[in-house]
């Protein structure tokens, strides 16, 4: 692993060379340019509140609910999209594997930090809505910001078992976007932890993405963690299933460069 590591920091030049190309290329097209960036979770965030409150009629929480719900939305979206983009990383840059010597773990990483930068800006996108409001941030909302590390780092290793599937099925990363359409349904983005019938919170607790979005939220938002427990089970797994992920990519780097 530490060779991997070590591997990774030494890419970091065409790592920041292809998210430098990523961002370019999804906002120079852009009627709105690198505004669109923000826009996309401001237009998730009105169209879910619509249908919420405006059609279905429903409270489901005291606080606003398009602060709650973008709140939310911004860290699901490092799993969702980054993942998704991820995972047709080795797919869409075959010619640079087989022309360039470089540690190929590099590819499923850069669209992972290229989400950083939307993260970045959809948290300056949240602080205008809680202004709307006439709220604020927390004093937690720094630390509320960290919580993208075990993000990136669970996102990463989901993205180093999947990119190498790619290979065999050249469409998985629109598969990906579909079913996390409706992952999002399987954490607290819409609706608060509290929803969750007791009998069943452990369970849904169990998928390490929960706490680092509920814990995001609260941090964010009101300044503490909702569920210290359930972000630290999110870190155990984000770095033992990274751990593994980098050995087992590792194990197939080769074939991945003979099959591309």
């Amino acid at each position: 692993m530490d060779s991997t590591v070590r591997g990774l920091w030494g890419a970091r030049g065409l790592v920041g060379t292809l998210v430098s190309r990523d961002v370019r290329a999804r906002t120079r097209q852009a009627f709105f340019g690198v505004g669109w960036i923000a826009i996309q979770p401001l237009i998730a965030t009105g169209a879910v509140t619509l249908l919420v409150r405006g059609v279905l009629g429903l409270e489901l929480t005291e606080t606003p609910y398009p602060v709650f719900v973008m709140a939310g939305l911004l860290p699901w979206q490092i799993f969702s999209t980054g993942i998704a983009a991820s995972a047709g990383s080795l797919v869409q840059h075959r010619d640079l594997i087989t022309q360039v010597p470089f540690p190929r773990a590099a590819l499923p990483l850069y669209p992972l930090v290229s989400k950083l930068i939307d993260f970045g800006v959809g948290v300056i996108a949240l602080i205008g809505v809680l202004a709307l409001h006439q709220m604020a941030p927390s004093t937690g909302a720094f630390l509320a910001i960290l919580l993208v590390i075990p993000a990136i780092v669970l996102a990463y290793a989901a993205s180093l078992i999947l990119a190498p599937l790619a290979l065999a099925a050249r469409d998985l990363d629109r598969i990906l976007a579909f079913v996390f359409s409706f992952l999002i349904y399987a954490v607290p983005v819409l609706y608060p932890l509290e929803r969750i019938a007791p009998t069943w919170q452990t369970l849904y607790l169990a998928n390490p993405a929960v706490g680092i979005v509920v814990n995001f939220r609260s941090l964010f938002l009101e300044g503490f963690l909702i569920s210290p427990g359930a972000l630290l089970w999110s870190c155990c797994v984000a770095v033992f299933g990274l751990a593994l992920a980098l050995r087992a990519f590792r194990a197939v780097e080769q074939v991945v460069a003979d099959v591309v």
